[in-house]
């Protein structure tokens, strides 16, 4: 079993104060649930889950003549740019980025074509997840 490292600190907590409470009390079953804890935290993986998910931002584009010289090429108007940020850092295509995946962080590469009816993705190897929002992800260590 996988658990986050404030799920494994309450659950010492708990034992410990189970524990207390089983020694002033004599419950056997305050003592009996305590040492099932630290049975428990002796096997659990303790992962670091420790992610955000991803924003999209609309930024306004400053204006010069390189901008203006794209506006006319693409006969619009350029006010804003739509980019995903995550922990308030713009990502940008081929960015690499490690996402919580069946309960271990996996490094791979987002890519996004800025339409904005479309949904980003993260791709490692064979593996590709659209990324609706509800994933956790972070930059690499």
């Amino acid at each position: 079993m996988e658990i986050g490292p404030s799920q494994e600190q309450l659950l010492r907590q708990a034992a410990t104060a189970l524990s207390s409470l089983g020694s002033q009390n004599d419950s056997s079953v305050a003592r009996k649930l305590a040492h099932d804890l630290e049975q428990f935290l002796a096997t659990a993986k303790v992962v670091d889950i420790h992610g955000q998910r991803l924003k999209l931002r609309a930024i306004e584009i400053p204006r010069g003549p390189i901008v203006e010289m794209m506006e006319a090429e693409l006969d619009r108007p350029l006010t804003h740019e739509h980019r995903h940020h995550l922990a308030e850092k713009p990502v940008t295509c081929g960015d690499l980025l490690e996402l919580f995946h069946e309960g271990e962080w996996v490094l791979g590469r987002y890519e996004w074509t800025t339409n904005l009816d479309e949904l980003p993705t993260w791709e490692a190897g064979e593996l590709v997840l659209w990324l609706d929002g509800s994933q956790l992800l972070r930059w690499p260590k």
